[in-house]
C-alpha cells in the first residue's frame, strides 16, 4: 500500500515471490490477483493461474476457489 515506503511494484513482486517460496500462501494469492487484474503490471492470466495454483496447493481457500473457477469456466 506504500504506507511508510515509496511505492515500488518491482520490489513488492520480488518480496511476494520470496514469501511464497517460503510457504506463505497469501503471497501467492496477492501475486495472482496482481496479474489477474493487471494492477501496475501487464495483465497476464497465465501467470495469475500459476500463482493461484501454487497458493491453492498450500491450502489457501481463496486460491482454491480461483483455480476451481479457472477449470469451470
Amino acid at each position: 500500500t506504500g504506507v511508510g515506503a515509496k511505492k515500488d511494484v518491482k520490489k513488492a513482486l520480488e518480496y511476494f515471490e520470496k514469501a511464497g517460496d517460503k510457504g506463505c500462501h497469501q503471497a501467492f494469492y496477492n501475486l495472482g490477483r496482481i496479474y489477474a487484474l493487471g494492477k501496475d503490471v501487464a495483465k497476464d492470466t497465465t501467470k495469475a493461474a500459476k500463482y493461484f495454483l501454487r497458493g491453492a496447493k498450500l491450502g489457501n481457500t481463496t486460491c482454491q476457489y480461483f483455480v476451481g473457477q479457472h477449470y469451470f469456466l
